[in-house]
This record gives C-alpha cells, structure tokens and sequence, in this order.
C-alpha cells in the first residue's frame, strides 16, 4: 500500500488528484487503526511470540535449530 501511496503522490504533483486517484486514499484510510494496531502488536510481543513459536517447533522437532 505504500508503494501506491508514494505512487501517487508523485502522479499527482502539481495537480489535484482525480476521483480515481482519491479512490485510493478512501479505501485505505479506513484500515489505518487496525493496521496501526496489528502492527503494534505484533511489535510489542515479538520476543514472546518468537519464544512459543520456538517452544513448539523444539517439542516437534528437537533438533530443528
């Protein structure tokens, strides 16, 4: 997605952007806060869910790392 919003910001230098081109904006901006909260998340439990995922693939396969 921040590909097509780079995209267009560069499409639309200079000018204003077409309904097409607002299209975009409308459909993502919706997402932003569970995106935003996805993303915190996961970065907040990172150790921890990296640790249970190495607890089970260890019970799995001991010999895995």
């Amino acid at each position: 997605m921040l590909n097509q919003l780079d995209r267009l910001s560069l499409e639309v230098e200079g000018r204003y952007a077409t309904a097409q081109e607002l299209q975009v904006l409308k459909d993502y901006f919706p997402t932003v806060n569970p995106r935003l909260s996805a993303y915190q998340k996961l970065r907040d439990g990172e150790t921890e869910i990296i640790a249970k995922l190495e607890t089970r693939m260890r019970e799995k396969q001991p010999n895995i790392f």
